[in-house]
């Protein structure tokens, strides 16, 4: 007889999770391996999962930036995403990814507005 196997979807608190918030109640939070899992937005009378797909934790997600290069030959690779080669840094209101791909330096910051629910995304390129 072959026993009985239950598998479950984790909770967020089970993930690792490191979360950036606002006073306009805008929150992004991010997976140990880099990937985005969720921007939503409490507005008081209950929250609103903006990114609508959540990440995971084995595979990341389907939020990704990417670098394409077109010359001397054509190729990508992710600046931001599970198969991203950064460093990872994260602070009260921002998450920075900082690397090389392609011999392309790259950082790449997810800003929040402090009182708007508003985020920034900024992409420095250094060839």
């Amino acid at each position: 007889m072959t026993s009985l196997r239950c598998f479950g979807t984790p909770l967020p608190g089970d993930l690792g999770l490191r979360r950036i918030a606002n006073r306009a109640g805008l929150s992004v939070d991010l997976l140990p391996n880099g990937s985005l899992f969720a921007i939503g937005h409490d507005h008081g009378r209950g929250s609103t999962l903006i990114s609508q797909i959540e990440g995971a934790a084995l595979e990341g997600g389907i939020g990704r930036l990417v670098l394409r290069r077109r010359a001397p030959d054509p190729a990508t690779a992710e600046m931001v995403g599970p198969a991203a080669r950064v460093a990872i840094a994260a602070g009260p209101d921002s998450f920075v990814w900082e690397g090389v791909s392609l011999g392309i330096g790259h950082r790449v910051t997810l800003w929040l507005h402090p009182d708007r629910p508003v985020w920034l995304w900024r992409v420095e390129l250094t060839n």
